[in-house]
């Protein structure tokens, strides 16, 4: 059982260390594929939500509830944006940008 904890915690090490490998990994020359970008999407009451994207890994979302700012990061096709506490996943496909359980933006 010792030895299947110590195996455990080795997995579990060298997982994260992946993670943060990955999370870490240079943007291409000249910035990152979103950065400088506006998208748009339509909330369930038909008006829109704005998103741009900042060269400084920073976002700014807006919508009818509001305005909220935000990080995100891109790692080939992946998009992960953090605000207020919450974050979405999402893939970026040519002009479009699909989150997972959100809104499906296109770009302006």
């Amino acid at each position: 059982m010792k030895n299947f904890s110590k195996l455990f915690g080795i997995i579990a090490t060298i997982t994260v260390i992946g993670f943060v490998m990955a999370a870490c990994e240079d943007a291409p020359a000249g910035g990152d594929a979103l950065a400088g970008t506006t998208w748009r999407a339509y909330e369930e009451d038909g008006s829109y939500i704005f998103l741009t994207f900042n060269s400084n890994s920073t976002f700014t979302w807006v919508s009818s509830g509001g305005t909220m700012v935000g990080t995100y990061t891109i790692s080939g096709s992946a998009v992960t944006i953090y605000f207020d506490g919450e974050l979405l996943f999402g893939t970026l496909a040519g002009n479009t940008l699909l989150f997972s359980g959100g809104p499906t933006f296109t770009k302006q």
